[in-house]
């Protein structure tokens, strides 16, 4: 008997963490802007159809993952875009496993993120590259810089991340 409750007791753990995350990630909730206008009455909305509904809705944008260029990240800090620069080395086979990942992944988010991956220590690697990495003090490939509209770094990471903690740094930036 004590050995069924041990083991019990041990699974208990594992079932916890799969009622809180195995259910998905749930709906983000958008906070109203201040300056938006009222609801309408119930009277104003029977004279809006769906085109016009559709008109005033603000549309999400698509976050990009793509090659650095000093172009596009110049563009994107002019712009206060969210930024994920993601110093990438051809040789790492970490690199090579957390690529793939980031092109499925977050194109998907809707935040607007430009997400650019830098070639760093690598036969890529071109001039603007490198002084990035200088401006950044990159050390070791795999490392990524999370960096909100302001141009704060908001999170920094070396190593390999999971898709759902890519979406929760992406989110971190961007919302």
């Amino acid at each position: 008997m004590l050995n069924t409750k041990s083991a019990l007791y041990s699974l208990l753990p594992m079932v916890a963490a799969f009622a809180l995350f195995g259910q998905g990630c749930p709906t983000p909730v958008t906070v109203p802007d201040a300056t938006a206008p009222a609801p309408a009455t119930q009277e104003e909305s029977a004279t809006i159809n769906a085109g016009d509904a559709m008109e005033n809705e603000t549309p999400q944008t698509a976050s990009t993952y793509e090659p650095f260029t000093r172009a596009k990240y110049d563009a994107a800090r002019a712009a206060e875009k969210p930024i994920l620069l993601y110093f990438y080395a051809n040789w790492c086979p970490f690199c090579r496993e957390q690529d793939p990942r980031f092109a499925r992944v977050i194109p998907e988010h809707d935040g607007g993120v430009v997400a650019l991956r830098v070639n760093y220590n690598d036969t890529d690697t071109d001039d603007d590259e490198r002084a990035l990495a200088r401006t950044f003090g990159v050390t070791y490939q795999h490392t990524m810089f999370f960096i909100g509209p302001d141009g704060e770094v908001k999170k920094k990471v070396i190593g390999t991340i999971s898709d759902a903690q890519t979406v929760e740094y992406l989110d971190l930036i961007s919302r």
